[in-house]
C-alpha cells in the first residue's frame, strides 16, 4: 500500500549479472513487469532505483514525496508509475504490505474462488 487507499506494487531489486549487461536484459524484465503488473490490475508500481534509469519506463519521485519506507533508503530514490493516470493522486504514509485476500468456497461447486492479484502473483515468472 502507498499510503492509505493507494494500493501498488512494490518492484525490485531488478538486477542482471555483470557479464550480461548492455544486452538490453534489464529492459526486457523491466517491460515483462510492467506487462504483468498491468495484467493483474495494479494501478501503479513503486520502486526504490535510479532516476536516470527507471524514468525512462515512466518512474518518477513526483508523487512519492508524501511516502516513506520502514528502514534506511534514500527519498530522492523512491520512485513511482502510476499505470491508472492518478492511481497516486495523494498518496501519503508508510509504505507497506496489503493484506492478501482470504480464499472464499464457490457455492457450486466448494472450489476456493481467489482474487485476480493473488493468482497473478503466485503465477508470474519473468523468462
Amino acid at each position: 500500500m502507498a499510503g492509505p487507499g493507494h494500493p501498488a506494487l512494490l518492484l525490485g531489486p531488478l538486477a542482471v549479472a555483470s557479464d550480461r549487461r548492455n544486452r538490453g536484459i534489464g529492459t526486457r524484465l523491466m517491460r515483462h513487469a510492467l506487462r504483468e503488473a498491468r495484467q493483474c490490475g495494479y494501478r501503479a508500481i513503486l520502486l526504490v532505483g535510479d532516476t536516470l534509469y527507471y524514468g525512462r519506463f515512466g518512474f518518477t519521485a513526483e508523487k512519492t514525496g508524501a511516502l516513506w519506507l520502514p528502514g534506511s533508503y534514500e527519498q530522492r530514490r523512491l520512485l513511482g508509475r502510476e499505470l491508472v493516470h492518478g492511481a497516486l493522486d495523494g498518496a501519503c504514509g508508510l509504505v507497506s504490505v496489503a493484506s492478501r485476500p482470504q480464499p472464499t468456497s464457490d457455492r457450486a461447486g466448494g472450489v476456493a474462488v481467489i482474487s485476480r492479484r493473488v493468482r497473478c502473483e503466485a503465477h508470474s515468472n519473468v523468462p
